[in-house]
């Protein structure tokens, strides 16, 4: 999975916050959010919420959206 910006397992580990910290956190199980970090799977759009709120606005919607064919960022 190609994450832009700060995704959930740079935040977690530039903040020394565990999967069942940041579990306990968004109200979810640890092993969902290790699935989360792991790109395995994505969270539904209240986790995304929970997650934003968990973690300042430095985890966002966009870390789990995967770009368009052709699309490139711009500067």
């Amino acid at each position: 999975m190609h994450n832009r910006g700060m995704n959930l397992a740079e935040y977690m580990r530039r903040n020394g916050i565990n999967d069942e910290q940041l579990a306990a956190r968004v109200g979810r199980a640890r092993t969902t959010v290790m699935r989360w970090r792991r790109g395995v799977t994505r969270p539904d759009w209240a986790a995304v919420a929970a997650l934003e709120r968990a973690t300042g606005g430095a985890v966002t919607a966009s870390d789990f959206v995967e770009p368009q064919p052709g699309h490139h960022e711009t500067a």
